[in-house]
C-alpha cells in the first residue's frame, strides 16, 4: 500500500535529511505531445527534481535513446478495445453534449451527418436519433450521462493491467499530456483517478472545448492555455472547482521565443532552396478532408505570383497528417519560385529539427497565408501579416457543410480572431491578391492590433516559459518541497509557495503513541499546501519516543512545534493548541489520523474560502481503505450494515431521543453533506467563531481520570451552528483513522467500565444542555436508561444482547453515568 512506502524524508548515512523526490508519470498518447512536453523545458525541469516515468504510445529505439537520460522508465502504452455498451453510451453522451453546447462546430457536424445519408431508412433513423438527442440536451441529463459513461467504463474496463502497474509504480502524480486525440490515455487516467492518485490533464488546443467531444475522463486538475480558456471551460463544466483549473500557457509556443531554435535566413534558404535576398510567402495547408480542393487555392497564389505584379517566392508547408494527391502533384511539378520543403515529422510527431525549421520560416517570411488555424496565432507572435481564406477554392463546388468560410464565420474559437482586425480575411481571389500586395508593402499595418489581440487572449503567458510553468505546476501538485536539514547548520526550510502567515493551524494532542504520531507528521509534510503550522500538545507528558521524534521534526521544519503539559485529556490539549494557533482555520486531528491525500489541507482551506457560511468541516474516515486493511469478518459486517445504515440511520444527525449518529463513511461518496456534528479525529473550524464560544467546553473533561472530553466536539458543533454557520462532513477528500480500522473492533471495542460510565454521563449531560428541556429531562432520562445505545447500554440490552448478561457491570455503570449526568446538569442549572 501507499502508506507503507518510504517517508517524504530519507536519512542518509551521514545524518543528513533530504527530500524524497516525487514520482511523476507522464502519459504520451500522441506525437504532438512529444513536441509540447518532451522537447520543451517541461521534461528537463521535471527530471531535475523528480523521478519521471513515461507511459507512451511511442517507444521505438530512437525515442528511447533520446529520452532515457531524463526518465527512470519508458513503458509502452497500449490501447484496449472497449465493449459496445460503453462505446454507444459515449456516442450518445457525445451527441447530447454537442446538441446542448450547439457551437458552430456542433452545428456543422450535425449538418454533415445529415448530408452524408442517402437511403430513406438511414434518414428515418437519423431523424429519430436527433429527436432523442434533442430531448436529452440539457445540463442535468448530460451530467447523468457523463456519470453513466464513467461508471460503465470503469466497471467494464477491458483489463486490470494499469491497476497492477500503478500499484507497482506508486506515483505521486499522473499527467495526461493530451486530453484529446489520444484514446490510449483514457483507461490509465481513469485507473489513477479511482486509486486516489493525483491526476492532471492538459487541454491540448484552443478549439478543443467547442469543437471536440465532452471531457469524460475525470481529473483532479486541469491545465489550460490562458484565462479565457479557463473561463470557457468552467462555463461548460460548472461542477469543477475553479481553483483546480490552472493557467500555465502551452509549451507549444515556447520554441518561437527561444533564439536557440532559430536558423539563419541563409541556412533556411539553403535547406528550402529559395533566394534569401527576395521575400517569400509562407502558405501552410490544412488537413485535406477539412479543407478540400486546397490545391486550387495554392494554384491561385502561384498564378498571381507568376504575373509578377509584385515580387515574391512561395513556400508551401504541407500538413503531415493529410495532404491530397493533387497538392503533391503541384509539388512534383517543381515550378519556379515554388518550394515544398520536406516536413520532418515521424511517428513521434514533429521532430526538434522540424520545429527549428518551422519557427525560422515564421520568423523570416514576409507574410503567412492559411485557411483558419493556429498558424495565424504563431504568425502574430512573430509580427507577420496574416491572410485567412474566407472563400472556397476557385472552381470548386463544395457542399454547404464543407464551405471554407464556416471556419472563420461560424466556428466559435476563431470568431474573435476574425473580429480583432489582427488578420486579413480574403473573400475572393481578387481580395487575396490585393492583401498579398498590402502585406508585403506594409508589413506593420496590423502589428498593433495583433499585439492587442495576443495580450487579450494570452495575457503574460507568451514568454517562452510555459514548459517550465507546467513542470513547476506538476511538481507542486506532486507535493514537492525543498526541505533539507544539516545537523551542523542552522535549520532552514525553503518553500517556493509558502506564505509567512499560516493559512491553517493543525492541532494534534498525543500521549505515548510515537509510531502513529510519526506517520501522521510525515504525511503532513507531504501536503501540497505549504502555508500551515502544526502544534503538537503532549499531554502526559509521554514516556515513549514521542519527545525524541518531536524534537527531530521541529528542528528540521520550523512549521512544527510542540507543547508539553501535565494536564490530562485530549480536549484540554486541543484547547491549549487552539489558543496558540495563528491560522484563521484550525484543524484538530488525532495522532493516528493519516492524511493520505496530499491535497487535504488545500481542500479544507478552499472550502472555507469559498463558503463564507461554513463553520465546521469534518473529513471522513475512508471506508475503502478501511476494507483494505481489515480482516474478512469486518468486511462482511461492514457491507451488511451499509444497507441498514443508509435506509434506517441518518449519519451525522442528532435526534431529540438521544441518538448522536456517526458512521459518516456511509454518506454519499464525493460530496459535502450538511450534518449536525462531526468527529474530532479530523475536524476543521473557523478560529474566530470557535474562540467566541470558548473552543471545546471543559465541562466534559471534568471528573474523569483520563479527561477524554467525550461529546465536547459535538457541543462545539452545536454552539457554532447556533451562530448561523453550517456544519458539513466531506467525503471528497478522506483519510485513514487507524484507530477506527483495527480488526479488534469488528463487533465492539473493548472498553472498561469506568469509560462507559464517563461516556454515559457526558452523553446525558450533552442532551440535557442542548436538546432536553428541564421539564422533560426526567422523562427522557428514564427513556434513555431503559433503551440506551450501543456505547451506553440500557436495561433492554440485558434481554436483546446475551453478551451483556456476562457484563452486568457495564450496564450498571452506564445507568449510573446517566444519573450522574442528570445530577451535574441540575447542579449547574441551579
Amino acid at each position: 500500500m501507499v502508506l507503507e512506502q518510504d517517508a517524504a524524508l530519507q536519512k542518509h548515512s551521514d545524518g543528513d535529511f533530504v527530500t524524497r523526490r516525487p514520482h511523476i508519470v507522464l502519459i504520451i498518447p500522441r506525437g504532438d505531445a512529444v513536441r509540447n512536453f518532451l522537447y520543451s523545458d517541461t521534461l528537463p525541469t521535471l527530471a531535475e527534481q523528480a523521478h519521471v516515468t513515461l507511459l507512451s504510445v511511442i517507444h521505438d529505439e530512437a525515442f528511447t535513446t533520446r529520452f532515457s537520460p531524463f526518465v527512470d522508465r519508458i513503458i509502452p502504452l497500449q490501447e484496449y478495445d472497449e465493449t459496445k455498451l460503453v462505446h454507444w453510451i459515449r456516442i450518445l453522451a457525445h451527441n447530447v453534449h454537442f446538441r446542448w453546447l450547439w457551437s458552430g462546430v456542433a452545428r456543422n457536424r450535425f449538418e454533415m451527418y445529415d448530408a452524408l445519408l442517402s437511403k430513406p431508412q438511414q434518414k428515418i433513423l437519423r431523424w429519430l436519433w436527433k429527436r432523442l438527442v434533442w430531448g436529452l440536451a440539457n445540463r442535468p441529463i448530460l451530467e447523468v450521462l457523463t456519470a453513466l459513461e464513467r461508471r460503465t467504463t470503469w466497471v467494464l474496463r477491458p483489463t486490470r493491467t494499469f491497476d497492477r502497474l500503478f500499484d507497482e509504480l506508486q506515483p505521486d502524480l499522473v499527467f495526461n499530456t493530451s486530453h484529446i486525440h489520444g484514446p490510449a490515455s483514457s483507461l490509465p487516467m481513469r485507473v489513477a483517478y479511482k486509486k486516489g492518485i493525483c491526476t492532471a490533464g492538459f487541454i491540448f488546443s484552443w478549439d478543443n472545448l467547442t469543437s471536440r467531444s465532452r471531457i469524460f475522463v475525470p481529473y483532479h486538475y486541469y491545465l489550460v492555455w490562458h484565462k479565457r480558456m479557463r473561463d470557457e471551460f468552467l462555463g461548460i463544466y460548472t461542477k469543477i472547482n475553479p481553483d483546480y483549473v490552472i493557467v500555465t500557457g502551452t509549451p507549444q509556443f515556447d520554441f518561437h521565443f527561444n533564439p536557440k531554435n532559430f536558423l539563419t535566413r541563409e541556412a533556411l534558404a539553403d535547406y528550402v532552396g529559395f533566394d534569401p535576398s527576395r521575400p517569400f510567402l509562407l502558405y501552410t495547408t490544412g488537413i485535406d478532408h477539412h479543407f478540400p480542393d486546397e490545391h486550387r487555392m495554392v494554384q491561385a497564389v502561384i498564378d498571381f505570383m507568376q504575373r509578377r505584379e509584385i515580387d515574391f517566392q512561395l513556400v508551401v508547408r504541407t500538413y503531415f497528417k493529410g495532404t491530397s494527391r493533387e497538392m503533391l502533384a503541384i509539388r512534383d511539378r517543381q515550378e519556379k519560385d515554388v518550394y515544398f520543403p520536406l516536413v520532418q515529422w515521424d511517428k513521434q510527431g514533429p521532430t526538434s529539427e522540424d520545429q527549428r525549421l518551422y519557427s525560422t520560416m515564421l520568423r523570416e517570411c514576409s507574410l503567412g497565408i492559411n485557411a483558419a488555424s493556429t498558424v495565424s496565432l504563431e504568425l502574430m507572435m512573430h509580427r507577420k501579416p496574416v491572410i485567412n481564406l474566407g472563400f472556397d477554392p476557385p472552381g470548386s463546388k463544395l457542399p454547404t457543410y464543407l464551405r471554407w468560410s464556416k471556419h472563420i464565420d461560424e466556428f466559435d474559437h476563431y470568431i474573435p480572431v476574425r473580429d480583432s482586425g489582427a488578420v486579413l480575411v480574403a473573400r475572393s481571389v481578387s481580395d487575396l491578391e490585393t492583401m498579398i500586395k498590402i502585406g508585403i508593402r506594409e508589413p506593420d499595418n496590423a502589428t498593433a492590433k495583433q499585439q492587442k489581440f495576443l495580450q487579450w487572449m494570452f495575457g503574460d503567458m507568451l514568454d517562452g516559459g510555459s514548459g517550465k510553468r507546467v513542470a513547476n505546476c506538476l511538481l507542486h501538485l506532486a507535493g514537492l518541497n525543498k526541505l533539507q536539514w544539516h545537523p551542523d547548520q542552522q535549520p532552514k526550510v525553503e518553500f517556493s509557495l509558502i506564505d509567512q502567515q499560516p493559512q491553517i493551524s493543525v492541532v494534534i494532542p498525543t500521549f505515548n503513541r510515537a509510531n502513529n504520531l510519526y506517520r501522521c507528521l510525515r504525511l503532513l509534510q507531504q501536503q501540497t499546501l505549504t502555508a500551515f503550522e502544526v502544534i503538537i500538545v503532549d499531554n502526559g507528558p509521554s514516556t515513549d519516543r514521542t519527545n525524541e521524534i518531536l524534537e527531530e521534526i521541529c528542528r528540521e521544519d520550523p512549521r512544527f512545534f510542540y507543547i508539553r503539559t501535565s494536564e490530562r485529556g485530549a480536549f484540554v490539549s486541543r484547547n491549549i493548541g487552539c489558543e496558540q494557533a495563528e491560522g484563521n482555520i484550525v484543524l484538530t486531528i488525532d495522532d493516528d489520523w493519516e492524511m493520505v491525500d496530499r491535497q487535504s489541507l488545500d481542500y479544507i482551506v478552499d472550502c472555507f474560502r469559498i463558503s463564507s457560511d461554513l463553520g465546521v468541516l469534518g473529513l471522513q474516515h475512508d471506508y475503502q481503505l478501511d476494507l483494505q486493511i481489515s480482516n474478512g469478518a469486518r468486511k462482511i459486517i461492514l457491507w451488511l450494515r451499509r444497507f441498514l445504515v443508509l435506509h434506517f440511520y441518518q449519519p451525522g444527525r442528532i435526534t431529540r431521543w438521544g441518538r448522536v449518529a456517526t458512521k459518516f463513511y456511509y454518506l454519499p461518496k464525493d460530496t459535502r453533506t450538511q450534518v449536525d456534528h462531526v468527529q474530532s479525529f479530523c475536524m476543521a473550524f473557523r478560529k474566530d467563531i470557535a474562540e467566541q464560544v470558548g473552543f471545546f467546553p471543559n465541562v466534559y473533561s471534568e471528573g474523569y481520570n483520563h479527561g477524554l472530553g467525550y461529546r465536547a466536539e459535538t457541543e462545539l458543533c452545536r454552539l457554532i451552528a447556533d451562530q448561523g454557520y453550517k456544519i458539513e462532513s466531506s467525503s471528497i477528500v478522506t483519510g485513514l483513522h487507524v484507530g477506527a480500522a483495527r480488526p479488534k473492533s469488528v463487533i465492539t471495542r473493548s472498553v472498561d467500565t469506568e469509560t462507559v460510565q464517563y461516556q454515559s454521563r457526558n452523553h446525558t449531560l450533552f442532551m440535557l444542555r442542548n436538546y432536553w428541556s428541564t421539564r422533560t429531562a426526567l422523562l427522557f432520562l428514564i427513556f434513555d436508561i431503559i433503551l440506551g445505545n450501543k456505547r451506553q447500554p440500557g436495561i433492554i440490552h440485558l434481554f436483546t444482547n446475551p453478551r451483556f448478561l456476562f457484563k452486568l457491570q457495564l450496564v450498571r455503570n452506564s445507568i449510573r453515568g446517566k444519573v450522574q449526568g442528570y445530577r451535574i446538569y441540575l447542579q449547574k442549572a441551579s
